[in-house]
């Protein structure tokens, strides 16, 4: 007697195929498992500095550095889970580490004193740019390192948060009205040109900061920032080229997935990718931003609200970007680090309420520093309108043919 065949294997999925999955319950437990340990290990470690935070000028810029890793965790999370709002979340998480890059440098002048006492340092020691071909400071042998020196750094980088802020207006208005077509390359698209001028500003700006480093890597040896330039540079720039390697891999047909869902499925595995990944930055945070590096007043007192609140005030940010861009500074312009310490001494208290004559202090830097803050949000508006009339070019040449050519015809037909 004859066996039966047997039953013929079932082909996999389709859900399979395309990696949906990603979106689904496998995907979505794993990804909020890594997200939930990045979030505890963070807060751990922001509870440490809020729980003694006696250098305040020095922290804050710390714990909004640390706090890039949460912040990429849940947005990335949110958009995996959300499709319809991927898009406007992952665009704005990538505003977050334009002002990550900030307050890396903001870390670093609060580590050496301020610009001030970096500018005394480099005269008095009589430094040099260290030359380095891998690092392309070869043609910076013969520049001087003084307060425009520093003045053209802090630029280099602060160009970035302007410039991203300007391309975030520019996608999340281009796709509202169907012009962005995330991930093609075509002159009518807003995302060609996204694509160029987001890679020129952030060269530029982590050009600036390498070159910022060697100028003052000598101070700043005591406080190991290696480990806090490798970490943040990974997270912005690496994940920013693994986004774009795994289009290219989608484009290219090695990312299984259908034509209509190529793009949902590259979005998903980026936003995955990262939603495990910065478990592993949240770990390295211990190690690159501990409160040892923040040793001032241990007896003063602390206040948790107080120290947010302090933390998550973006008044330095603003002030500091239109000054360093206004015509009125000549050389650097002192950050918002006034009472930093200097060399040897003590670091300030814990923060303590101004009082009504620290309040009305300086009323005109207040209201100078709005002013410039206005004309950035101008400029943004304005960069945004130029950007739809850019891309309206083809359909505004195409018209001008068409009504040609119709004019052509008409001309003919009353020839005849």
């Amino acid at each position: 007697m004859s066996s039966s065949p047997p039953p013929p294997v079932p082909p996999p999925p389709e859900s399979y195929n395309d990696l949906e999955w990603l979106r689904q319950a496998p995907g979505l437990i794993s990804a909020g498992i890594s997200v939930t340990i990045t979030v505890l290990l963070t807060s751990i470690l922001i509870y440490q500095h809020l729980s003694a935070y006696h250098a305040p000028k020095l922290q804050r810029h710390a714990l909004r550095v640390v706090l890039m890793t949460p912040v990429y965790a849940v947005d990335s999370y949110i958009s995996l889970s959300f499709e319809e709002v991927a898009f406007y979340f992952d665009t704005l998480r990538d505003v977050y580490e334009a002002y990550v890059i900030y307050n890396f440098v903001a870390l670093f002048l609060a580590y050496m004193g301020g610009a001030s006492e970096l500018v005394d340092r480099w005269r008095q020691d009589d430094r040099r740019m260290p030359v380095s071909y891998f690092w392309s400071t070869c043609c910076l042998a013969n520049c001087h390192l003084n307060g425009v020196f520093l003045r053209r750094c802090l630029q280099g980088v602060l160009q970035f948060m302007v410039v991203k802020l300007i391309l975030t207006v520019g996608a999340i208005v281009t796709f509202a009205v169907g012009r962005y077509d995330d991930g093609q390359f075509k002159f009518d698209a807003f995302y060609l040109y996204e694509v160029i001028i987001y890679n020129i500003s952030i060269c530029v700006a982590l050009y600036a900061l390498v070159v910022f480093y060697f100028a003052s890597q000598p101070y700043l040896a005591p406080f190991h920032p290696v480990l806090k330039f490798v970490l943040v540079k990974s997270i912005i720039f690496v994940t920013w080229w693994q986004g774009e390697i795994i289009a290219i891999l989608g484009r290219a047909g090695i990312i299984n997935a259908s034509e209509d869902n190529l793009a949902s499925t590259v979005v998903a595995l980026q936003d995955y990718l990262i939603c495990h990944e910065c478990v592993i930055a949240a770990v390295l945070n211990f190690k690159a931003f501990p409160t040892s590096d923040f040793k001032g007043d241990q007896t003063a007192k602390t206040n948790l609200w107080k120290g947010i609140r302090h933390a998550v005030d973006v008044r330095d940010v603003i002030a500091d970007t239109a000054n360093n861009f206004s015509s009125q500074y000549r050389d650097f312009v002192q950050m918002q680090d006034d009472d930093m310490p200097t060399p040897g001494q003590v670091f300030p208290m814990a923060i303590t309420a101004p009082t009504k004559g620290e309040s009305m202090a300086a009323p005109l830097k207040e209201i100078d520093s709005l002013r410039y803050a206005l004309q950035s949000c101008f400029t943004v508006l304005k960069s945004a309108r130029t950007a739809l009339l850019v891309l309206q070019i083809p359909q505004m040449v195409k018209l001008t043919e068409y009504a040609v050519a119709r004019s052509k015809r008409s001309g003919n037909a009353a020839n005849i």
